[in-house]
């Protein structure tokens, strides 16, 4: 499996040399055209929406809410779908809203545990905000969560110029991609690339008495700018951002003004994990002319592996020529009339269906002493403990189930105190009675003083395969300083 490597500078007093990995797969396309010469100058480019759209158009709603289940019926009654940006939760809210959510195509964001000010939190703390709230949506709301909206939109401080960095630095480390602002220059506010994290143009239109007029201008000003090229975050619209509509009334509105703007066939419907997925691939994925035979051209698509960034939402391919046919693993794929198609995921390639979050509660250097037993991967235990003093990470995986357990992927992530951020170990088989041990030494650590307080939260994200499929298995364990 190949991974792609994400290098991020980062300058002044904050880590040089943050990196991330994701795990990359390669599919063939197979395009067949009425010529040789067109099947000979024909290319293949990445769409940055699906064939034939011209906006993707979502919505934000934070914070835990028990209005947010009446919002999922107004969305879902127009056609719309939404991502809920979640604080805490606990099962019975899991089992109830969010089951509610996912099952009408909405997806879950992060917001935090407890809705900080972040700019008034130094950076370790402000880390364990955004990574423990990932790992709980996850393993207790059984979803994957790839978007994050900041608490009070948030993000700036005066005593620290350097905040928006950090914060960003934070984020990237506990695995988030994106996420709704009302800044679509986000990326760039946070000191990144349009290729780091994805953003869109976000608007509220009243959460306690929604506006048809608000609506209708925020949509006209995001249309001209998509056409003019305006967005670094792409032509992505939001509406948001609070189920504040206390009444039917107030929801009844709501969906009477979404309502106007529905059934659009030139727009794509989505939530933030597809849009953000989408994106990420169409950013990073890598087309390679392979070879071209009579009426035949082969091409190559690397693209990241789906459980990176939490959806197997299919990409947006444009071929130069309308050709006759395109297919992929022997499976023909539909064509527009412009010659675009979607590549969907390799079936192979699936996400994560079981959660789970074991703790290091007392961070023991003893695996036997902690057992981590995992209650969704029979047999499997695993154990994160950290050692300032050693500066090391160590993972220990004992496999004492009836069979081996495949595609382990280790995906480390570390406060912000060390310079080292994510951190990628592959163990392709964890073998039925075998134990498996990882270290991985914490490098340098910050010399600002910020840096030297707050709790030091780890955690190593562990997604593998067993005999009940795929599924995603937390450590975590954390230190005081």
């Amino acid at each position: 499996m190949k991974k792609i490597w994400l290098f991020l500078s980062i300058s002044g007093f904050l880590a040089a040399d943050l990196s991330a990995e994701w795990r990359t797969y390669t599919q063939t396309v197979v395009v067949t055209f009425a010529t040789p010469e067109a099947a000979a100058q024909a290319q293949l480019t990445a769409l940055p929406l699906p064939p034939d759209k011209k906006v993707a158009f979502s919505s934000r709603w934070d914070d835990t809410n028990n209005d947010h289940s009446r919002m999922v019926d107004v969305l879902s009654a127009h056609g719309y779908k939404g991502t809920f940006c979640l604080n805490r939760i606990d099962r019975k809210y899991a089992d109830t809203a969010i089951r509610k959510m996912l099952d009408k195509g909405c997806s879950v964001g992060a917001h935090t545990v407890t809705h900080p000010h972040l700019p008034k939190l130094g950076p370790n703390a402000i880390f364990k905000e955004i990574l423990a709230n990932r790992i709980m949506l996850e393993s207790v709301g059984r979803t994957c969560v790839s978007a994050f909206t900041l608490p009070f939109c948030q993000y700036t401080s005066t005593n620290n110029p350097a905040m928006p960095r950090i914060i960003s630095d934070c984020l990237l480390r506990a695995g988030l991609l994106g996420g709704p602002e009302y800044w679509p220059d986000v990326a760039t506010k946070y000191g990144r690339g349009p290729s780091d994290w994805v953003g869109a143009y976000t608007f509220s239109i009243n959460d306690r008495d929604p506006q048809l007029d608000l609506f209708e201008k925020n949509v006209r000003k995001g249309l001209q700018s998509i056409a003019g090229n305006g967005f670094e975050c792409g032509p992505h619209l939001v509406l948001g951002v609070h189920t504040w509509q206390k009444d039917e009334r107030g929801f009844n509105r709501f969906g009477e003004i979404i309502a106007t703007e529905a059934n659009r066939p030139d727009w794509w419907y989505c939530n933030e994990n597809e849009y953000v997925a989408y994106r990420m691939q169409m950013m990073h994925c890598k087309v390679v002319k392979k070879s071209v035979s009579g009426t035949t051209a082969v091409f190559t698509v690397e693209r990241v592996s789906p459980f990176e960034w939490g959806d197997r939402i299919a990409f947006g391919l444009q071929v130069s020529t309308v050709p006759k046919e395109v297919s992929a693993g022997k499976q023909p794929l539909p064509l527009s009339a412009h010659g675009g198609f979607m590549l969907p995921h390799d079936s192979s390639q699936l996400l994560p269906v079981r959660f789970e979050a074991l703790a290091n509660a007392d961070n023991r250097s003893e695996p036997d002493a902690v057992q981590n037993s995992s209650s969704i991967v029979p047999g499997l235990q695993l154990v994160l403990y950290a050692s300032a003093d050693k500066n090391l990470l160590r993972c220990t995986l004992k496999n004492t189930s009836t069979a081996d357990i495949r595609d382990v992927r280790l995906t480390f992530r570390v406060p912000p105190k060390w310079t080292t951020g994510v951190v990628a170990k592959d163990v392709d088989v964890l073998t039925l009675g075998g134990t498996r041990i990882i270290e991985l030494s914490l490098g340098s650590t910050e010399e600002a003083s910020s840096y030297q307080s707050g709790p030091l939260y780890f955690a190593v994200q562990c997604d593998l395969t067993d005999a009940h499929g795929p599924a995603r298995v937390y450590g975590t364990t954390e230190i005081g300083q």
